[in-house]
């Protein structure tokens, strides 16, 4: 196992294929490279975190002013910062951002009403989904969209999947259900109000039970979450694999590329002999992949965190397994 390296980060919520991974630093959004020390700070006002990026480099995330207000922003190397705006509100939250450029996310309308809300550069904010629609927590590159439902009489919260006026909810028998991931195959994790976590495919589903929590899910079908409380990845050939973290404890996976490269946050590292990691954010690397298969050098990339996060609706992907 390689030796733990600095990353710079104090949180970190998702990563891209090029292996650039987003968060925040000192309360400011911020991405960093897996493969050098490289580091940019977004330049957003106030408080601010990017939650997602896609392959362009085009990042997602939030910001919050003075008065606590959050603003979802959409942020490029060509373009800088812009904000989102909202649909007559004082608030919005990214949580989403695919290939094309387009960002999801939920808002609030003049009057109060939650509501899923996709952007893009050309066209704006536009409401999404049916009435029931509270919440946009992904979109892939075919324009696919993961939702948060909340239908009348508002008791229980349902995963959704669909277009951008047909949702279609994620039915477990009955049960509600949360979604903390989805892939450009339209793959959905997430968990049931019950506690199992779930696979969902258009053609079938995968019931992990209570022991296995899924956190995000790469286009190769691989799944990042905790089993049994340990950090672990799934894939139809190999089952779950603990994750030799070398020491480290609370970890809190967030993220997996299709390389295998998969971030998180932990609590803080432990003793192991007579060494210490001190705090700030660190990085390990372990071939999980290589162990499996006998080939490849797929690498696990861990990030320390600073904490807890302040806003339930902005964190509704990991809801489901914290």
């Amino acid at each position: 196992m390689a030796a733990p390296a600095n990353l710079s980060l104090d949180s970190v919520f998702a990563l891209n294929n090029s292996g650039i991974a987003v968060g925040s630093v000192g309360g400011r959004a911020a991405e960093a490279s897996l493969s050098s020390s490289s580091l940019i700070l977004l330049a957003l006002p106030g408080y601010s975190f990017a939650t997602a990026i896609n392959d362009a480099g085009q990042v997602a995330g939030t910001y919050l002013d003075l008065q606590g207000h959050s603003h979802a922003f959409y942020w490029s190397p060509a373009d800088g910062a812009i904000m989102l705006g909202s649909l007559g509100g004082s608030m919005s939250i990214a949580t989403g951002i695919n290939g094309s450029g387009q960002v999801v996310g939920q808002t609030a309308d003049a009057t109060g009403r939650l509501s899923a809300f996709v952007w893009s550069l050309g066209g704006g904010m536009w409401r999404i989904g049916d009435d029931a629609s509270e919440d946009a927590i992904a979109i892939n590159n075919s324009g696919m969209i993961a939702y948060v439902q909340d239908p009348s009489p508002y008791h229980t919260q349902f995963g959704a999947v669909g277009s951008r006026s047909d949702p279609v909810v994620l039915n477990f028998s009955g049960q509600g259900s949360s979604i903390s991931g989805m892939n450009n195959l339209g793959w959905i994790v997430g968990r049931t109000v019950g506690g199992d976590g779930f696979l969902w495919m258009p053609n079938g589903s995968v019931d992990f039970g209570s022991s296995f929590l899924p956190a995000a899910i790469n286009d190769l079908g691989e799944v990042v979450g905790r089993y049994q409380g340990q950090a672990a990845v799934w894939t139809r050939s190999g089952g779950i694999q603990l994750l030799d973290l070398g020491g480290h404890c609370g970890v809190t996976l967030t993220g997996i590329n299709d390389a295998g490269q998969i971030v998180g946050d932990f609590a803080a590292p432990e003793p192991s002999g007579l060494v210490l990691f001190g705090g700030g954010a660190a990085l390990l690397a372990a071939g999980w992949r290589k162990r499996r298969q006998g080939t490849g050098s797929g690498l696990l990339f861990v990030v320390r965190g600073s904490g807890g996060r302040s806003q339930r609706k902005t964190q509704a992907r990991r809801d489901v397994w914290t």
